[in-house]
């Protein structure tokens, strides 16, 4: 989507299991260490010939926060697991666009892409919910300190 280069080792295919392990519980990886090492690669937007910056934390809770109220709905029956499935994939549009205008790194587009196609590929209302789980841990770890 964008001519940045990706800053620091982004964790690729860390969902490759899913969200859940053989029993279906949530994967604790995903928010310890995997939360954690995401947080940390998606602070800097470095674009070619320009002063890296850093992503602010506004930008990542506008994504959590739509994440937070598609959960809120399907939990109150005001939305199928299809649709929620849908408001879900719409998040790797905005991202996108975020990435496009310089407001989002490339880690993030990733970070969300990733996690659009694993509740895709799972299809159910509880692939939604681990994704708003382990996003809240991501936003939990991340910090605009250096």
């Amino acid at each position: 989507p964008s001519n940045e280069k990706s800053n620091g080792a982004y964790p690729t295919g860390y969902l490759d299991g899913g969200y859940f392990d053989k029993d279906g519980n949530d994967r604790p990886a995903l928010v310890l260490n995997g939360a954690e090492k995401i947080a940390e690669v998606i602070r800097v937007i470095d674009v070619p010939h320009k002063k890296p910056k850093k992503m602010g934390t506004s930008q990542i809770r506008k994504f959590y926060d739509s994440l937070c109220n598609t959960v809120s709905d399907l939990d109150r029956h005001n939305i199928t697991t299809e649709q929620a499935i849908y408001e879900v994939a719409q998040l790797k549009a905005y991202a996108s666009a975020s990435l496009t205008k310089e407001n989002a790194s490339l880690n993030f587009y990733k970070f969300i892409q990733d996690n659009v196609e694993a509740v895709r590929k799972a299809g159910t209302a509880e692939a939604v919910k681990a994704f708003k789980r382990h996003f809240e841990a991501v936003v939990c770890y991340y910090s605009e300190k250096k």
